[in-house]
């Protein structure tokens, strides 16, 4: 179902998958909510790869956007603030969740979408309905992932730190058409491991050279409490699932199924639970 969630800057379009028991999903879980965060550059279709195995279990999706995305509202500045002020879009979407009979809540988010749902984890209003966070790739460190590209287009490192001065500084900002400065140093590995208070389930590309895993590795040291950390070699970018969706999906249906208390008719999923080189479905445009 196409609906809206209405944040701070306006309607923002999600689409809402329900559990059916009719096709397949498991009962009496439909209170618990998973709220799927793309990556910057991306969209919702990125959360299509686990939305076959959270219907099986009986969890309803919300794919989400947020500010900036190609038909939801712009942020005053009409940029993106790496997840510093997206992070509100992703409260609106646990206060539609909320209002529309969610008790539980998993965050669930790639690349950037994952550094959303830390910063939502750490910042909401709802913590203690949040269950579990499940983490893609995640831009856990800004400042590492900024001097990593910069460093890799040779960018002298007096510009490298004028660029970060900008970007987090009120009157730098100013100076760059930011409505605000950047919050960089809420999002590293540092302040999450010490805010941080919900059980998480990282995945990591170990070949990602989009968003490197140090800072991943990093964090997942500093709370093995709470953090289970899953290297991924021979993945790029948040394409762990696509190297090997039954790996993947296998790992996550365990993790959801254990820190949720999900009880699974038959005991365990076949994964995984679409095959991605099966033909398209009845009713499907059938592209990929």
């Amino acid at each position: 179902e196409e609906v809206a969630v209405e944040s701070p800057v306006g309607h923002m379009p999600a689409g809402l998958v329900r559990p059916d028991e009719e096709h397949g999903s498991a009962t009496g879980h439909e209170d618990t909510w998973a709220i799927l965060i793309h990556g910057h550059g991306s969209a919702r279709g990125e959360a299509l790869r686990v939305i076959p195995l959270l219907h099986r279990l009986g969890l309803t999706s919300l794919a989400i956007t947020y500010r900036n995305d190609v038909g939801a509202p712009a942020s005053a500045d009409r940029m993106h603030h790496l997840g510093s002020a997206e992070w509100e879009d992703t409260e609106a979407a646990i206060d539609f969740a909320r209002a529309h009979g969610a008790r539980r809540i998993v965050l669930m988010g790639w690349s950037m979408g994952g550094g959303i749902a830390l910063r939502t984890s750490v910042r909401s209003a709802h913590r203690e309905h949040i269950a579990a966070l499940v983490l893609d790739s995640p831009a856990v460190d800004w400042q590492d992932i900024l001097i990593y590209h910069a460093t890799a287009l040779k960018a002298p490192a007096r510009m490298r730190e004028l660029a970060l001065w900008m970007m987090t500084s009120r009157i730098g900002a100013r100076m760059v058409q930011l409505r605000e400065p950047l919050a960089l140093a809420e999002m590293t590995p540092p302040y999450y491991a010490e805010h941080l208070t919900h059980p998480t389930l990282l995945f990591h590309a170990l070949d990602d050279e989009t968003v490197p895993p140090a800072p991943s590795r990093q964090l997942a040291a500093l709370r093995p409490d709470l953090i289970e950390f899953v290297p991924v070699p021979g993945a790029s970018h948040t394409r762990e699932w696509n190297t090997d969706p039954a790996r993947y999906e296998r790992r996550l249906a365990q993790y959801l199924v254990r820190e949720l208390g999900l009880e699974i008719p038959g005991g365990e999923i076949r994964v995984p639970v679409r095959d991605p080189a099966a033909a398209a479905l009845e009713g499907s445009i059938g592209l990929r």
